[in-house]
């Protein structure tokens, strides 16, 4: 399994979020790509899939939806590992 987790923090609108990206493997042998959010300190409000199928699609899915949330002001995580590239088929 390999994510992105990122945090916006904004006091002045009281907002103090975050939101994970997740690709994981399937027990049939693809891939799946999900997002969780919430608010920092609490148990996630929301998750969703946001792909699954071959790990290149569910790579650029995953890409994507990092590349949405930062242009939107999450920034990443130290904690949690960026999206990598496809080696051998499967990330590293």
């Amino acid at each position: 399994m390999t994510g992105w987790m990122g945090i916006r923090v904004d006091p002045a609108h009281n907002r103090y979020r975050w939101y994970q990206v997740v690709i994981q493997p399937t027990l049939w042998g693809t891939w799946e790509c999900w997002a969780f959010w919430g608010r920092i300190g609490q148990s996630p409000r929301g998750g969703k899939l946001l792909a699954h199928g071959l790990f290149d699609d569910v790579l650029h899915a995953a890409q994507r939806q990092r590349q949405r949330k930062e242009r939107k002001g999450y920034s990443g995580s130290p904690s949690f590992s960026c999206l990598q590239t496809r080696q051998q088929g499967h990330p590293e």
